[in-house]
């Protein structure tokens, strides 16, 4: 099963979120280079962005009871989580004012987007027809791709091939590698939301939670 909890937020929220994530890092639920490193965001929007990417999920793994975790991050500062009784794998993406957070028990991605803002030209430019005409389901599930590989936009984008299966299921195919991915889109509102992981999966398999 595929979690993916979602939260609209407001700048207004920042002294109450940025509260609780300093007492989760005295609790030691947060390492100290996330810590240092959030903090340490210039920008006050994007700054509460992360900050309120680890309150929901520290928010969701006590709600469940599972305890002896510790957020972190990669070299590349791909988020992780360490510890725990079973491996918990997670990913993070946040767009205008909405915050999603994927948790499952292997790899996955998770790439969220604001569809009413016109698409950069370019980036679609080599695109095929039907991935022209959507957009921003494309690039959804590039970037979920690229974040279940923990590189993001370093990959040379002309060697991943999105096909659409249906109305929610895509298929990832990376030439470089010749492998082939699963993802899902999900549509919330003003927002395309994509996941992705190495075996095939389907919207039954994923459970959506919003946060208030």
């Amino acid at each position: 099963m595929i979690i993916i909890i979602k939260k609209k937020f407001n700048i207004r929220e920042y002294q109450v979120q940025l509260k609780f994530f300093k007492q989760m890092y005295h609790d030691k639920k947060i390492s100290i280079k996330d810590f240092n490193r959030i903090l340490n965001i210039k920008n006050k929007y994007h700054r509460l962005q992360s900050i309120l990417a680890r309150n929901l999920l520290i928010s969701y793994f006590d709600s469940k009871k599972i305890s002896d975790y510790k957020l972190t991050s990669s070299l590349k500062n791909v988020p992780l989580v360490i510890g725990g009784d079973n491996p918990i794998f997670i990913s993070i993406s946040h767009s205008k004012n909405l915050i999603t957070v994927a948790i499952a028990n292997r790899r996955i991605g998770i790439d969220t987007e604001y569809i009413l803002k016109p698409f950069p030209s370019i980036l679609r430019s080599k695109w095929n027809s039907k991935n022209y005409i959507y957009p921003y389901r494309t690039w959804t599930s590039i970037e979920s791709y690229l974040k279940y590989l923990g590189i993001g936009l370093t990959k040379d984008l002309t060697t991943i091939n999105i096909a659409f299966k249906n109305t929610n299921q895509n298929i990832v195919i990376d030439k470089g590698t010749k492998k082939v991915f699963s993802s899902v889109t999900l549509k919330e509102k003003d927002y395309l939301i994509t996941v992705t992981q190495k075996n095939y999966f389907s919207m039954d398999d994923i459970k959506t939670i919003t946060y208030a």
